[in-house]
């Protein structure tokens, strides 16, 4: 996988505090960006504590079939002896994993219970902040049942049970605190359809100078494509697809303030007739109200995101 640090680093607005991963069925998980004192949080940024390789024969699932509770069946497990230090050059950081062992993870679908079976194509692991071993479920009975004795790693609750934080096909990435007039993505809805398409979603507190590029360039090709009976005339077509790569040409060369002025006194006061009346008014480049409406709305967004823009960027 990627480390989700890496993967953020250079699109975040300095606002920005933490996260809030999503899955399709709801599931919801927040991770602070740097480190925190709360054990129920795991950070973003910054590497967690080197672990100990554990191993116990009476843990091992593959010689307990019917008691056992870890598989040590890994390519990275050959070879390792108990207690041997886990060791990374780069830290261990909180993952957005898409492989294990080399396959890519199974995508998530809902069962006949309603809940959710798999874990891909996307899910977030982080390392456990204080390292333990792998103790024994919270629903085990207390002894093991064939010896009598206690369990080697008996369940503890006070430990770090950093699976239960490894949010499953997770499709939805919402940097907090959301930019004012932003609105959230209605998760239930959408994220089916980012597991269907091998997609992750990144929104909020983000720099939208990107986003903007892509939107602007589809505008541009969506006015391009429309039927010049769509203009009071031939050459009001070429002057507003002229504009929209003016306004195009102005945040990529980071003048945002002078592309949200002219993106809201130039072009949208032509194309906002029937957004706020009915019928295209005197000032409208473009007569045919669908497409009108279409390119109004699509500016509106535009708009929306160059204000979203840090003043000491813009």
């Amino acid at each position: 996988g990627v480390p989700l640090g890496d993967l953020l680093e250079g699109m975040l607005l300095d606002s920005a505090t933490g996260i809030m991963v999503y899955a399709p069925d709801g599931w919801a998980q927040y991770h602070p960006l740097n480190p925190d004192p709360n054990p129920l949080f795991y950070h973003v940024f910054g590497a967690y504590p080197t672990p100990l390789f554990h191993y116990s024969e009476e843990a091992d699932l593959a010689l307990n079939p019917g008691h056992g509770w870890c598989d040590y069946s890994a390519p990275s497990r050959a070879g390792r002896p108990h207690g041997e230090s886990i060791q990374n050059p780069q830290g261990l950081k909180l993952l957005l994993a898409y492989k294990r062992d080399g396959r890519y993870l199974t995508p998530g679908v809902l069962n006949l219970q309603n809940k959710l079976d798999g874990e891909g194509p996307f899910r977030i692991v982080p390392p456990q902040k204080e390292p333990t071993p792998p103790d024994q479920k919270s629903t085990a009975a207390p002894v093991n049942p064939d010896t009598g004795e206690p369990w080697t790693w008996p369940f503890v609750f006070e430990q770090d049970h950093n699976a239960g934080y490894s949010s499953r096909t997770t499709t939805i990435i919402k940097v907090e605190p959301l930019p004012e007039g932003m609105t959230d993505i209605d998760i239930l809805e959408a994220g089916w359809n980012f597991v269907d398409q091998n997609k992750i979603i990144v929104y909020g507190a983000i720099d939208p100078r990107p986003t903007i590029l892509d939107k602007l360039e589809a505008l541009v090709a969506d006015v391009e494509k429309l039927d010049k009976s769509a203009f009071r005339n031939r050459g009001l077509q070429r002057a507003f697809i002229h504009q929209l790569k003016l306004v195009r040409n102005l945040v990529a060369k980071g003048r945002c303030r002078h592309a949200l002025k002219h993106t809201t006194t130039r072009l949208m006061p032509r194309v906002d007739g029937c957004a706020h009346g009915e019928a295209p008014d005197r000032l409208d480049s473009i007569r045919e109200c669908d497409a009108q409406k279409r390119v109004y709305w699509g500016l509106n967004e535009i708009g929306v995101l160059l204000k979203s823009v840090p003043e000491n960027a813009r």
